[in-house]
């Protein structure tokens, strides 16, 4: 069975398998920065899909809009309790697929929360997307995203140094956070690739950005800080747990 229709077997059974999971991204000083949250989907036949099995099928199928929008709802509907729990947070990320800025979907959805739950702070969303929307039409869904910014969200690219960026179009995009998900420090410096990855913070640096190493430990924090990334997410944070109660909501 492809992971693709053991989804729609979960999702047709009336179980809601999808929760919310979240990592802390902090900066040097050991200050929390934001939360980057992430969809787990529990699928009947295949178990718990990893996030880059998510990734692959969500992005890749016409379910993107629908599980994009309830991943959007979760997130609006307990903002204030995420708020609470991550005190200081300048920013919380939902995951976004670039085929749902087709058409003005994704900023429908997100005109639609905010008029359903007017205390939410636009300007502390960050909409997380892959760096392969650069891949796409970027003429549509460039001004798509030039409009929900203007509605005062922020933009967070992930997956940037991977296969999946192409490195020269990147000003394309009119990002505010970077997740450096392509690179892990350790690799960096044992394959003497330190050269590399500063020529890619200079690129990304063209504009004011907030730049984060992916899943990192603590060995490796140092290195980040000496490329002048401004911060990390821990690699399994045994602070947070998987939010049960994300299960359920429509």
């Amino acid at each position: 069975m492809t992971i693709k229709k053991a989804v729609e077997q979960t999702l047709n059974s009336g179980i809601k398998p999808i929760v919310l999971d979240a990592q802390r991204v902090k900066n040097y000083a050991d200050e929390i920065e934001g939360v980057r949250t992430s969809l787990i989907v529990k699928s009947l036949a295949l178990g718990t899909l990893t996030a880059n099995e998510y990734r692959f099928v969500a992005r890749r199928t016409a379910q993107a809009n629908c599980l994009v929008e309830r991943n959007v709802e979760k997130l609006f509907c307990f903002y204030q309790t995420l708020k609470k729990e991550h005190e200081g947070a300048n920013f919380f990320t939902v995951s976004v697929y670039a085929r749902t800025l087709l058409g003005g979907e994704l900023k429908r959805a997100l005109l639609a929360q905010l008029a359903k739950y007017p205390t939410v702070d636009a300007t502390k969303i960050a909409l997380e997307m892959s760096a392969d929307i650069l891949f796409e039409n970027m003429e549509e869904f460039g001004k798509e995203l030039a409009e929900i910014k203007d509605l005062g969200f922020k933009i967070a690219l992930c997956e940037v140094g991977s296969e999946f960026c192409p490195l020269l179009r990147l000003n394309e995009i009119p990002y505010d956070i970077v997740f450096l998900d392509g690179y892990v420090p350790n690799s960096i410096e044992q394959d003497g690739r330190e050269q590399e990855m500063q020529a890619l913070m200079n690129i990304i640096t063209t504009r004011p950005v907030k730049i984060y190493g992916s899943c990192v430990s603590q060995e490796q924090i140092p290195l980040l800080e000496k490329l002048g990334a401004d911060g990390y997410t821990i690699a399994q944070d045994e602070d947070l747990e998987e939010k049960d109660w994300f299960v359920g909501v429509k």
